[in-house]
């Protein structure tokens, strides 16, 4: 049987919560740049 403490053993959350964080700022990044891209080419 597994102890309830164990579960952190097999899902380290701080490591999933640093690796969605990273994946929150590539995706705002890549909506920035595409923000950016709209703005230049419709010259506002």
């Amino acid at each position: 049987m597994m102890k309830e403490e164990n579960i952190f053993d097999y899902f380290p959350i701080r490591g999933i919560i640093e690796a969605l964080s990273v994946w929150g700022e590539v995706l705002s990044g890549n909506a920035l740049s595409e923000i950016d891209k709209e703005v230049k080419e419709k010259n506002y």
